[in-house]
């Protein structure tokens, strides 16, 4: 990943932010190049998942302007939380653009939408082998896994991890049971290199 290219970073959550921005470091992303928009629980925006779903038009906007001057990506994160799916995710993003006549997102488009199913600590459990061996179970997107017991920055070696795989293109053995991850890693690798 060249260090000329920009990355915009639209999420639900602290937890999700920190796991996003150490997977485009760990990609060769320069931490000052990565540019984090501000979280629902800071702007007093309401639900979580409605904030970045109206967020979205207006950020994939903005990108387009800057990606035409330089390299740029766009990383947006919603949960599919226990009532939602990871398709149905993807077509209410799709949906807020048409509503905003923009186009829909291109094919080759730098714009990754990541959507753990459940939460973002379903992908965190998958990918870090010592989270989940204390659950002494296989991961699911059913499960709600308890936030991380210390700080966000402790999602770090799933993050890594997660960028790994992306750039690898072996999926990691848990993805057979958690599917969303497959797609998480597939948008991932929609990023500019």
């Amino acid at each position: 990943m060249s260090d000329q290219a920009q990355f915009i970073v639209l999420c639900e959550d602290l937890q999700s932010q920190v796991f996003i921005r150490r997977a485009l470091m760990k990609r060769g992303a320069s931490s000052r190049r990565i540019y984090c928009e501000a979280l629902p629980s800071t702007s007093g925006s309401g639900a979580a998942d409605a904030y970045v779903i109206k967020k979205y038009p207006g950020q994939v906007k903005a990108f387009r302007a800057r990606n035409s001057k330089a390299s740029t990506g766009l990383v947006v994160h919603v949960d599919a939380d226990p009532a939602q799916t990871v398709p149905r995710r993807h077509a209410q993003l799709a949906e807020t653009l048409k509503k905003s006549d923009l186009p829909p997102r291109g094919k080759d488009e730098p714009i990754a939408e990541l959507v753990p199913k459940r939460n973002i600590e379903t992908w965190i459990y998958s990918l870090d082998s010592s989270l989940l061996s204390g659950l002494g179970e296989a991961p699911d997107e059913n499960t709600e896994y308890r936030k991380l017991r210390g700080h966000e920055s402790d999602c770090a070696s799933a993050a890594e991890a997660f960028a790994e795989h992306a750039r690898q293109h072996p999926s990691p053995s848990t993805a057979g049971l958690v599917p969303s991850l497959r797609d998480g890693l597939s948008e991932f690798g929609r990023l500019p290199k």
